[in-house]
């Protein structure tokens, strides 16, 4: 399988999704591509660059990454948290209702999010978002069994992605016969990617 290679940020439409009080997280992903040439002048093919540097004699500078031993974890990114103790001999009912709201983000670096973002919508989950604030005024009923205790959080289901980038710099220059690339890492980095998935998860203690 070729390296991963991010393609430009497009804008994308999500609609709002409330979880079920069971919902249920999926097993790790684990996602394996090739490593970048090994040779230090030559360019790999089919980047998006990203233009960090240009001269009046025509000589630009530009930026890529290549993503390699991508794995996620499913994780649930808290935003507001509910409890509900029973200590009757009988089954109560309650509701939950979420009065805090928060912004969760792609935790990535600034010069890596918008072309890592594009990798995990294809490769781990197509609900990942670059933000997603929580709503308020959201409520869930639940049963708290007798002498027990239920705990309702409101959030959005996420991932703990992994992985490994390699940082390719092109240099491209009317002196030069041909463009060279230098390149540095891999550097290996662990994100918090939040997904437009959005609701209450509640649980017995």
């Amino acid at each position: 399988m070729p390296p991963l290679r991010a393609r430009s940020l497009r804008a994308t439409t999500r609609r709002w999704t409330t979880l079920t009080l069971s919902t249920a997280l999926a097993a790790t992903t684990m996602l394996t591509v090739q490593p970048a040439p090994a040779s230090a002048d030559s360019c790999p093919s089919g980047m998006d660059w990203d233009l960090l540097h240009w001269s009046s004699s025509g000589s630009r500078t530009y930026r890529a990454y290549i993503f390699e031993d991508i794995s996620s974890v499913p994780t649930f990114n808290v935003s507001d948290s509910r409890v509900a103790v029973n200590n009757l001999d009988s089954p109560i009912s309650v509701t939950f209702t979420s009065s805090k709201s928060q912004t969760f983000t792609l935790t990535a670096s600034t010069s890596m999010k918008g072309t890592l973002f594009e990798v995990l919508e294809a490769s781990v989950d197509t609900s990942i978002t670059m933000s997603r604030t929580t709503q308020i005024g959201v409520s869930v009923t639940a049963t708290v069994p007798a002498h027990s205790t239920v705990q309702g959080d409101y959030g959005v289901r996420a991932y703990d992605v992994t992985f490994r980038a390699i940082t390719v710099i092109k240099y491209d220059s009317p002196f030069l016969s041909r463009p060279a690339c230098d390149y540095s890492g891999p550097e290996t980095h662990t994100v918090n990617a939040p997904t437009t998935v959005e609701g209450w998860r509640v649980r017995q203690l």
